[in-house]
């Protein structure tokens, strides 16, 4: 469960700050106050100093989302994997095979000033790129590039293969021309 505790100011690496900034955790707001972009975490403070803090490696995916069918108001929105309605944190497992879909939170920033979104969103674009996330690392390592072809890693078994369509001149049927009879199509038109 998100729990409102006191937050320090955060004072260092500063991306953003905007104030007078609701958050809404799904579609429950949590109250207005300062929203803290930093290199290290996202922070948001009430006006009574209660807040919340996110580590990067914990937001799935942000958006800016100006969609009032989705949303009433243009907010930055944060997918968050952990289930913060009820308290558990849901990072990938490759030993559980369980539907995670539902284990994920929305957390909603809405700024007074709208024109703030895609400060907002730079920023934090900006600084979550300070924190790559470890799986992309993993998928990265995968393939390589070798003179424009993707090959795997030699203890992968080598470089993969790829496919080139024969030219005319290797065509089965030794013929130069196209292997495509061209009047089959003559009579398409009627």
């Amino acid at each position: 469960m998100l729990i409102l505790a006191p937050v320090d100011t955060p004072t260092e690496g500063i991306a953003h700050e905007e104030q007078n900034t609701k958050a809404y955790l799904g579609r429950r707001e949590l109250g207005n106050g300062i929203l803290y972009v930093t290199e290290g975490t996202i922070a948001w403070k009430s006006e009574t100093t209660n807040g919340f803090l996110l580590s990067y490696p914990s937001v799935t995916m942000h958006a800016v989302c100006r969609d009032p069918s989705a949303f009433p108001q243009p907010c930055l929105y944060l997918m968050v994997n952990q289930d913060l309605e009820n308290g558990e944190s849901h990072q990938q497992d490759s030993e559980s095979e369980e539907d995670d879909s539902d284990k994920f939170s929305e957390i909603r920033f809405v700024p007074a000033n709208a024109e703030s979104l895609n400060a907002m969103f730079q920023a934090m674009s900006e600084c979550q790129a300070l924190h790559p996330d470890e799986e992309d690392d993993e998928c990265a390592d995968e393939f390589y590039f070798a003179n424009g072809d993707a090959e795997e890693p030699e203890e992968n078994g080598g470089p993969l293969t790829t496919f080139d369509p024969p030219s005319r001149s290797e065509h089965p049927d030794g013929d130069e021309e196209d292997a495509m009879d061209h009047d089959q199509f003559e009579d398409a038109d009627s």
